[in-house]
Order: structure tokens, then sequence, then C-alpha cells
């Protein structure tokens, strides 16, 4: 018995000690690893493996593809030491950013490594940075010690290894085809936290890696492309699009009978339309009986799922269509001013998006409590404009592609799982979008940030989206900064006044704000927070401080906006002002935590200054453009039309998908084989930056160097400004708007000083006209007085 059993055992041995065996368990260990991390607790893992077998074989099949090459080198474990590492690398790295912004690692944040590393003092202290610089140190000595010390093993003949190759990545593909036909498991997914829980992460990371763009539609072909946008086009010029005419009012020429009117015929109609569905705003429909008029006042401040359903989808295109019900006739003694074709009594409506970053509604936490309210200017307007619930595409991160949807009306359902089209698509390639739309029709389209212009290569992208200027913080004067040392939102009202009184022409104009950002403070941070608030058990002290620092920034942000729709009330053109959040901050919330069960909704408002019925509802973020639009009058461009006519149609997603493909990634058909968007020649910045004469003052600085201090006046400078000479770029100080200086040896004849500003990444954005210094200019240089006195008569010069 004994010798069977010794025999026994040793066969088991020799089993798992085959090689190709022996990476099979490697892999097994591997993905294990990978789960754990991504889950956070083994209790998380176990339900995984067992609730999710096939998946996870699947996920360590995968890994053990990585594996099999090792049998062809000599060096064999230097080889699956590298292997190991690259996917416990993945691993961390995926853990690191689930706590950092909640959504998860994909390939795309490689490729926009370029946009973080400037920002990451927001996410690491020093001390951890070099730890982990030292750690990688270390990996990468620790595997090249293993190619160069490890055993030498005996080559497997290379065809047999090959040939292993082939069958276990034939295997993996039918286990794909397989699992994906049953719907267990899927390649396009919006829901990268949900994707990455319930399909692993080994699958998930490579799926983002090799699944890139849209695929295209089995149907594609020139008939269907052409018939899509013939019906729309149909309805088009049929001008039955229920939102062609809207009847309006400037706010300060509506009567209280005509109010009353109105109520009395909302609610008659809201009876006839019992079934309708709608948002409810506080337990209550707000599109009928209480729809209210906007008003001019605001709060003062005493200081998409993983399975493959549509229910959600299906349910807002039809609340989308139902938000196109035209508006019954009101009878009224007051002048009636009407909405038609994007004109308000035959002026052009100016148009603005504002982008609140990580702005969302901290009320909705179920049992949290505050002080008061972080939100009153928000909440008020809410109340009484058109204002809902819109799904964004992301949580915790990735405002670009929010921006996207925004932008494009596209639906990013159909790209690759976390691409950012911004960082693939976008950089080389034109796409339709309400800029272009807006173009075309005598706008002038302008995207303002207080942020960086590289951040998401912005300053590359916005001249492929349709916008005339684009002003960054490289542009921006006066600006403050949070603790965090993020822009605040204030100056934002400054700088699209500016923009609005920089042209003749209407204005459409794609604000974002960067004052929520995170990372959030793990402890006391605020000495005197103005906002209190108590958080329900489960939550950590250093959730709380996070939230705490989080709702003062906000309500700051919701002071922002009232200044805003203020400035904006009294402006003398009638304009629409749609604000919404990017999407929920990084708080590791789950949807249970949520009253609205729904980590993907943020609340948007679209403003006006003029009269308009008054709606709830709830849209997706590719569908909020069409839908102001389409309440103005405004039915140019394919997509945009699309999704006004067709909304509410049983294929609306399949043939969007088709629309995408085709203008993105296909033949064009429905621009017939052309795109008819050309790039702009973007403008950073709304006021020119000029360079006007130079002037010295003082004795030499440096005796050994002979070096003065050398003053450059001018027009627009800020603290992102700086002074060249021939080329070479000097240590420059901000003096004034007026005013740089700098020190150098004294200028020579025919020298070219110029000012340049630059990013945080060090990227030129512009350089301004140069400044070639003359005979005259040097016998002028050193005056009698201080030329700093005279700043103010620098552009008088």
């Amino acid at each position: 018995m004994e010798n069977k059993a010794v025999s026994s055992e040793s066969k088991i041995t020799a089993f798992i000690k085959k090689p190709y065996v022996e990476l099979f368990i490697n892999a097994l260990i591997i993905n294990l690893i990978l789960e754990l991390l991504s889950r956070f607790s083994l209790i998380g893992l176990f339900k995984h493996v067992f609730t999710n077998p096939l998946c996870f074989i699947y996920n360590t099949l995968l890994i053990y593809v990585t594996f099999i090459p090792a049998l062809a080198i000599k060096k064999r474990d230097g080889y699956m030491t590298l292997m190991r590492m690259l996917w416990i690398a993945i691993g961390i790295i995926d853990f690191i950013t689930l706590r950092v912004r909640v959504t998860p690692f994909s390939f795309v944040d490689i490729l926009i490594i370029g946009n973080v590393l400037p920002i990451w003092h927001h996410y690491i202290s020093i001390p951890v940075a070099i730890l982990i610089v030292l750690g990688i140190i270390a990996v990468i000595a620790f595997i090249v010690y293993m190619f160069l010390h490890s055993k030498s093993y005996e080559r497997r003949k290379p065809f047999n290894v090959f040939a292993n190759f082939i069958v276990a990545i034939a295997t993996c593909i039918v286990l794909e085809t397989a699992l994906v036909n049953t719907k267990i498991l899927a390649k396009n997914f919006g829901n990268l936290v949900e994707a990455y829980q319930q399909y692993g992460l080994a699958f998930c990371f490579t799926n983002s890696v090799l699944n890139m763009g849209i695929s295209k539609p089995k149907d594609y072909s020139d008939d269907k492309v052409e018939n899509l946008v013939n019906a729309v086009q149909e309805d088009v010029n049929s001008g039955e699009n229920p939102r062609s005419t809207l009847a309006a009012e400037k706010t300060e020429k509506v009567a209280s009978d005509e109010k009353q009117g109105a109520d009395e015929q909302n609610k008659e109609q809201a009876g006839t339309e019992g079934q309708k569905e709608t948002t409810e705003i506080g337990g209550e429909d707000k599109t009928g009986e209480n729809a209210k008029e906007p008003k001019t006042t605001v709060a003062t401040s005493t200081d998409k799922n993983t399975d493959g359903s549509e229910t959600q989808t299906q349910k807002n295109e039809e609340e989308f269509t139902e938000g196109k019900a035209e508006a019954g006739s009101q009878t009224t003694e007051t002048t009636k001013n009407v909405i038609e074709n994007g004109k308000l009594d035959g002026e052009d409506i100016n148009i603005i998006f504002l982008q609140l970053e990580s702005f969302f509604d901290p009320t909705t936490i179920k049992g949290s409590t505050y002080t008061e309210d972080p939100l009153p200017n928000y909440h008020k307007l809410m109340e009484e404009y058109t204002s809902g619930k819109v799904n964004v595409p992301v949580v915790g991160a990735g405002t670009c592609n929010t921006e996207f949807e925004m932008i494009t009306g596209m639906s990013l359902d159909f790209f690759g799982p976390g691409e950012y089209p911004y960082k693939t698509l976008l950089l080389d390639n034109t796409c339709e979008s309400a800029a272009y739309i807006l173009k075309d029709r005598g706008y002038k389209t302008h995207a303002v940030h207080n942020n960086s212009a590289t951040f998401y290569a912005r300053n590359q992208v916005f001249a492929n989206l349709g916008f005339d200027t684009f002003t960054s913080i490289e542009y921006m004067k006066n600006v403050e900064y949070t603790p965090l040392g993020w822009a605040k939102d204030y100056c934002l009202t400054d700088e699209i006044k500016k923009t609005l009184s920089s042209t003749e022409e209407a204005d459409y104009i794609y604000a974002i704000s960067v004052q929520g950002h995170g990372a959030y403070p793990t402890e006391a941070l605020l000495e005197e927070p103005k906002i209190g608030l108590t958080l329900p058990e489960g939550f950590t002290e250093e959730r709380y401080y996070g939230l705490l620092y989080y709702v003062n920034e906000i309500n700051e942000m919701d002071e922002f906006v009232g200044q805003l729709t203020q400035m904006l009330e009294q402006y003398e053109e009638p304009v629409a002002l749609v604000m919404y959040g990017d999407h929920l901050p990084s708080f590791q919330l789950t949807a249970e935590q949520l009253t609205n069960g729904n980590l993907y909704q943020t609340d948007y408002v679209i403003w006006t200054n003029f009269k308009q019925e008054v709606e709830h509802k709830e849209l997706e973020a590719y569908q909020l453009y069409s839908y102001l639009f389409g309440r103005i009058g405004i039915k140019d461009g394919i997509i945009n039309a699309y999704h006004q006519i067709k909304s509410g149609e049983e294929d609306y997603q399949e043939n969007l998908e088709l629309l995408e493909y085709d203008l993105l990634y296909g033949e064009k058909k429905a621009y017939n084989g052309e795109t008819p968007y050309k790039p702009t020649k973007l403008k950073l910045g709304i006021d020119k930056i000029s360079a006007s004469y130079i002037k010295c003052f003082g004795e030499m600085v440096d005796v050994n160097k002979q070096t003065y201090m050398l003053f450059v006046y001018g027009t627009n400078f800020n603290t992102f400004s700086k002074i060249k000479i021939n080329g070479e770029e000097y240590e420059t100080m901000f003096v004034s708007e007026n005013v740089l200086s700098t020190t150098c040896e004294l200028p020579k004849h025919n020298d070219m000083i110029t000012v340049v500003q630059k990013a945080e990444t060090g990227e030129l954005l512009s350089e301004s006209d140069g400044i070639v210094v003359t005979e005259k200019a040097l016998e002028n240089l050193f005056p009698k007085d201080n030329p700093v006195m005279n700043e103010e008569t620098a552009d008088k010069k």
C-alpha cells in the first residue's frame, strides 16, 4: 500500500513538473494574485472564482499564452520573471488606480502618461515617488540578473513550442467566442468598473489593448448608410421636427397672468399624457403643472450594463423623444419672441456649455447630513429651469470622454473599453461636432479651461473639433488656487464674459472647470470649513476628510455658478447655458450608497435669459447638445438631426453605431465619401500677447557674467510668460501684465526678443511677435527713472 501511495505521489509530482503544466500553474497563481488586488479582499476573490468560473479559467488561459514562449528560451527563468513582473505590475497599478480614481487601469492610460506626469504631485508625495522609482529600479535589476545568472535550460524544439502556442491561442479564441455568444463575456462595455469585476482583470486589460476604435458593423453598406441619412434628411426637410419652433419670451416681459395660463395648460397637457414618464425631482413631476418661470435671483451664501441590457438606454431614448413634444400655444397680451432655427426673434442665440469638474450632489449620499445646503444655487436652478439626470461614460476620472460625448453627440459605448478618442482618433482626424455645426451657421467657437492647455492634448484636439480659440490657464490672469493647487473656477466668469465680448458674431463657448479635481485629502486640511457634514457608518476617517474638503470646494463652485448666471442675466444678447458634472468624484462610492443608485449619473441644467417651457428629463451625455439644439430649432448636422429625429425608434442604437463607424472609421458615405470638416487654425487665448520695447535699470547684477536686469514691456503678460532672446529662454520674473524682467547680458544690435507662453509640461504654446533691437533702442536702454513705474504706459509706446 505504501509503495502504491508513493507511486501515485510520484506520478502527481511528475505531472506537475511537466513544462506546460508548470506554466499553467504559474498562470493560475498570477491570475489569483491579480483578482485579489482587483477586489481588495479574499472574500471578493473567492466569490469571483466560484460565481464566474469560466471567466476565471479564460483569464488564466490568457496569462498562460504569454508564458509559453519561455520554453523556446534557454534563460527560461529570466523570461518567466519578466512576464510575472509585468502581470503583477498591471495588478498593482490597477489596485492603485482604483484607490485613486475608481476607474480600473487600461491600456489607454499608458497612452496618456504624458498628461499624468505633470500632475503626479497632486496624488503622491515625494517620498512615495522616490520609493516607487527605487522599486522599479530594483525590479529591473532583478530581471536583468535572472537573465544573466539563472539556470540555462535545454530549448524545446521551436516547432513544438510554436504549435502549442497556436493551440493555446486557438483555444482562447474558441472559448472567448463561446462565452461572448452565451453572454457570459462581452468585448464592448461602457462600465469599466463592473466589467473588470465580472470578466476579470487579465481579459479586460488585454481587450483594451486589442479592441480600439469602432468595429465595422456587419450590415455596413452604401445602401444602408444612404437610406438612413436620406430618412433623417426627409424628416428634417419636412419641417416636422417638433422643436423647430418654440414660443419664448424675455424673462423681464413675462406677466403673472401668462404664467397662470401656461401652468393651467401644462396641467391639462399632463392630464392627457398621464402615461408619460418623467424624471422626478424631489418626488414631484415638474414637467407640467409645477413648471416655474425662470428667476433672475440666485441663492446667496452666508460666508450601461455589462450584460448587454438596454433597459435603461431604451428608457432614456423614449424620454429624449418625449422631451421634444411641442409646447402648446400660449395666449398672452405681451409681445412674443419666437425661437426658430436657432434664433430668438431673428437674433442668434449664444450657446455656452459649462462642464463642472467632479461635480455631483453630495446630498444624494444616503445617510449624509450637512450644516447647510452645499449647492443652493444649483438646486434652485434645477427647480426653475429645464434639468435632470445625465448619464456620463466615466466615473472618478476620464473628463475628456464626457467632453467627447457632449461636443460630438457620439456614444463611447461602441469604442474599445476605456478608450480616449482624444488620444487615439482626434489627434489626426476631424469629427462632426456642435462647434462645426455652429461655425457653419456663422458662430465663433471657443473653448475655455482653467487648467493646462496640453492636458488630454486639448491644444491639438480642439482644432479637429472645430474651435476657433482656446483659452487655457496659461492665458488667464488673477487666478486663485485651492489648497490642493487647482485653479478656482471664479476666473471663468470673466473669461466667458471676455470671450462673448470679443466677437461681433454669436458665440459657442465650451467651458471646462477644474476646481473640484482630486486627489482629495485623507486628513484635516481646512482649518475652518464653512460647511460641516456627518456621514453614515462605514465611511472611514480618511473619506470623511476628503468629503469635507470636497463639499466646501463645490460650494465655492456653486457660488461661481450663481455669479455666472447673474452676469449672463445682464447680457444684452440671448444666451443658453448648459451646466453639468463630468463625472462623480473618486471616493470609492458604490451605487447602493446613492439615492439614485447610479455611479454614472450627474445633474444637468439648461439656464436661459429668455423664457422656455421647463422640462425634467433624463438624457445620455451624447444626447444633451442635440436636445438643446432641438429646443431652439437647430437641425443641422447628421448626428444632431439623427438624435432629434430617431432617438425613440427601436433601432436607434444600432443605427447610431453605423453612423459613428461610417463618419469616423468607414468610407464616410454619409458625407459622399469626404468629410466636410477641416482642422481650424486654433488660436490660443483671446487677448493678443505682445512685446513692445525693452529697458534696463540699475547697475550690473553680476560683474563676472556682465549681466543686467532687463525689462520687457508689452501687453497681456501673466505668470506663464517667459522671455526669449535669440531663441534662448531666460528665467523670467512676472512684474505685471505689462512688464516682465530677466537677468542677462546687455542686448546687442539686431538681437531678437520675444515672449512665449509655456505649459507646465514645458511645451511651447505660442510666441509673440519679436522685438528687433535697434541702435536707437540701445541708446535709450538705460532711462533716468525707474522703468517699472512706467508700466502703465507700455501699451502706448
